[in-house]
């Protein structure tokens, strides 16, 4: 009861000359009904190995809590001086689709403070206004922010839009003084940060340059020339420029293959390079997409099944995963012929039950 005398607050005198505790920084705080009393406890000599605290009537200090006797009281802190930082949001570069929401990672030793985080008055977004620039004629679409959630262990904020972007470029702004960690450090020291997101919907365009459309020629240069223009200024994407996917690649790699059996010689690189391309359309279900590894069909899975077997990959993973999806698959294909050249070699190539079933 509150009315009780408090267990440190006694007299100097009632420390009967014992040097090890200093109670002159005693504190009562009263706490809900009763009293909770802070001490300072500075040993003038080691402690006896196996000593307790007690109260005046003996009980030994519960020190861990666990409603027994004894247990070393311990508690640990941290003095934490260092600031976030919003290390970059997803998605980061021009994107052809306009996104529904946007995350924004953080960099923090300990953890965000997630209700600040959280607070959308904390963000703003604008777009250029139709000029691609800022400074002038910007549009403040914080609006379009409808929530934001937080997930600690991934330190990432979670931006819910009312729907898609549309065809723009974005900025969107982190108030510093706003936003902090569980420390109260503010966001990167307390200035502002701003990361930028263009939405482009506007297709590059091909020009033939060389030889001149529509002329003739009376050699063959072995190559044409050709121009892209992006209209607004985004910039080409190199490894787009490509007649790489699974078919071209498949064509070229059995026309290989036919050089090899004839006795050419054939670059043992420009093989190896050939199948890593071809293992990296591979999909995680099986079969081999067109492009990249997604998307697999009949065709291009036999395609990535024979080639492999007859590079030497016949025993990856990848081509077993490829005959399992042609034998669940089954025959299907809206070029007959197309598809009857590479599917029968291939599951000849797998063998066993592939082949004889």
């Amino acid at each position: 009861p509150p009315r009780m005398r408090p267990f440190w607050a006694v007299s100097a005198r009632e420390k009967n000359g014992r040097t090890d505790v200093d109670l002159t920084l005693n504190r009562l705080m009263a706490r809900k009904r009763g009293y909770r009393n802070h001490f300072h406890w500075a040993p003038a000599r080691t402690v006896p190995s196996g000593a307790f605290l007690v109260d005046l009537a003996g009980n030994k200090l519960d020190g861990d809590d666990d409603t027994v006797p004894g247990g070393d009281y311990v508690r640990t802190f941290m003095v934490d001086y260092d600031y976030p930082v919003a290390d970059h949001i997803v998605p980061a570069g021009p994107v052809a689709a306009g996104p529904a929401s946007l995350d924004v990672v953080f960099i923090e030793n300990g953890d965000m403070d997630a209700p600040s985080v959280e607070l959308v008055a904390n963000y703003t977004l604008i777009h250029s206004g139709g000029d691609d620039s800022f400074g002038s004629g910007d549009v403040d679409v914080s609006a379009l922010i409808s929530s934001i959630s937080y997930d600690g262990p991934s330190k990432t904020a979670t931006i819910t839009l009312t729907g898609a972007l549309s065809v723009e470029r974005y900025r969107l702004t982190l108030n510093a003084a706003g936003i902090a960690d569980d420390s109260g450090n503010p966001l990167n020291a307390g200035v502002d940060q701003s990361f930028e997101l263009l939405v482009d919907g506007i297709s590059p365009i091909g020009a033939l340059v060389s030889p001149a459309p529509g002329a003739l020629v009376a050699v063959d240069q072995g190559y044409v020339n050709v121009s892209w223009d992006d209209a607004d200024g985004v910039g080409i994407d190199p490894t787009s420029i490509s007649i790489a996917d699974v078919t071209v690649t498949g064509c070229q790699m059995m026309a290989l293959r036919a050089a090899a059996n004839a006795g050419m010689e054939v670059p043992a690189k420009t093989i190896k390079a050939g199948a890593e391309y071809l293992r990296g359309l591979a999909c995680a279900g099986g079969g081999f997409g067109y492009t990249g590894p997604s998307g697999p069909n009949t065709v291009r899975s036999a395609i990535g099944v024979l080639v492999l077997s007859l590079t030497g990959y016949y025993r990856h993973p990848e081509v077993k995963a490829g005959a399992d999806f042609l034998k669940v698959r089954g025959f299907e294909s809206s070029r007959r012929y197309y598809a009857l050249y590479y599917t029968s070699q291939a599951m000849f190539q797998a063998g066993g039950g592939y082949w004889s079933n």
